[in-house]
């Protein structure tokens, strides 16, 4: 399941990682195509990182206080 999920992403546009300028301390995970995937909390950043890492492999991490929801 986990190999035909990869195959998808890598057909896809990088996903982007931002951190909400409005509420600083939630980060988001974007692949352009699903709803944002919303990380808050201890460790946001690291586990958006992750969570995008494990998901597509490459991705694009926008600088803080660049994108909003």
């Amino acid at each position: 399941m986990l190999d035909m999920l990869h195959d998808y992403r890598e057909a896809t546009d990088r996903a982007k990682v931002f951190e909400d300028r409005r509420h600083p301390g939630n980060w988001y995970m974007d692949d352009g195509y699903n709803a944002p995937s919303l990380f808050s909390g201890p460790h946001a950043h690291i586990r958006a990182l992750d969570y995008a890492r494990v998901m597509f492999g490459e991705f694009d991490e926008i600088q803080s206080g660049v994108a909003t929801l």
